[in-house]
């Protein structure tokens, strides 16, 4: 299963949604932040247990790796770039050269890296 998230609204420096993955609900707020050019986000359960804080969104990896919760998605949530390119999403990136997809545990372990 390969969920592409929704992108964010236009010119807002956070937004916030809530997505089932892999049968379970989460929660999640993406945030802009001016002072290191950087998106990053928190992922909460639906209960509101923090998983992850903080966590910069960068390309090419699984963006939900180090999180050793047990209420974690099984899968992965990686940000891809449209165009191959390695550069930290800009405000205006994320969602449009740089999209955000979840996959399934199965799919997963064909994009850990070594």
């Amino acid at each position: 299963m390969i969920i592409r998230f929704a992108p964010p609204p236009k010119n807002v420096p956070a937004y916030s949604f809530r997505i089932k993955l892999d049968g379970r609900e989460y929660r999640f707020t993406f945030r802009w932040n001016s002072r290191t050019n950087s998106w990053s986000f928190d992922m909460l359960t639906d209960a509101g247990a923090v998983l992850l804080a903080g966590q910069k969104v960068r390309i090419g990896r699984n963006l939900i790796f180090r999180c050793k919760s047990a209420d974690k998605p099984p899968g992965g949530l990686w940000a891809i770039a449209a165009d191959g390119k390695r550069d930290l999403p800009t405000r205006a990136q994320l969602g449009e050269r740089v999209r955000l997809y979840y996959f399934s545990k199965d799919e997963t372990f064909e994009l850990e890296p070594v």
